[in-house]
């Protein structure tokens, strides 16, 4: 399919929210791209908001084959391994040394909560916040010899309480698969309504 036929379908059935250059790759390697007609471009932009990786590197088209041949996406509802190993690596290639971590609300209090089942359903949900046992998993996946101050923030007022979440991410991290405790790191919650103390790292 040529250029022009591409632009005719997109223009068809295609709701326009980006003003597109009349530009249709086919192909690419490195930061060269290949339209349809076999033209080449030095591609020095990016996915809105996402990347600027470069086409087709063979590593990452190994791992992205590899990965969708055995699993290729889940609800946020259940453990993946690949999740918890790039957010480790993730950490320890940065160095983190401090982590503000949402603890948006206890389960528990959430499903007898006062807010309409939509709502509740919503929070609860895969692109929802996450709980103070959700938090508490993560930060076992995260943890590394580095990090030194951990930030629990945006509870709920409704749903949470701030020892409530203190004490359920804490308990995750002792009690969890994992070498750390929670004395091995400072952890806080950040108040609603007052500015927190400054953390120095």
């Amino acid at each position: 399919m040529n250029t022009e036929k591409v632009i005719s379908r997109d223009n068809d059935y295609i709701l326009h929210t980006y003003a597109r250059s009349p530009v249709a790759l086919v192909a690419g390697e490195g930061m060269v791209a290949r339209d349809a007609e076999g033209r080449q471009y030095l591609d020095f932009t990016s996915g809105i908001g996402v990347n600027s990786l470069g086409y087709c590197h063979p590593a990452w088209v190994r791992a992205v084959a590899g990965q969708a041949a055995a699993l290729q996406h889940t609800s946020n509802l259940y453990y993946t391994e690949p999740c918890g190993a790039l957010a480790q690596a993730l950490c320890a290639r940065t160095g983190l040394d401090a982590v503000l971590l949402e603890a948006n609300h206890d389960e528990n209090m959430l499903a007898v909560g006062p807010y309409p089942y939509p709502l509740k359903q919503r929070i609860a949900g895969a692109k929802g916040h996450l709980s103070n046992l959700a938090a508490g998993h993560l930060l076992c996946e995260i943890l590394h010899d580095n990090l030194q101050e951990v930030l629990l923030g945006h509870l709920s007022k409704e749903n949470n309480y701030e020892a409530l979440a203190f004490e359920t991410v804490a308990c995750e991290v002792t009690t969890g698969d994992n070498p750390y405790h929670s004395g091995d790191f400072h952890l806080a919650v950040a108040k609603r309504s007052e500015v927190s103390p400054l953390i120095e790292v």
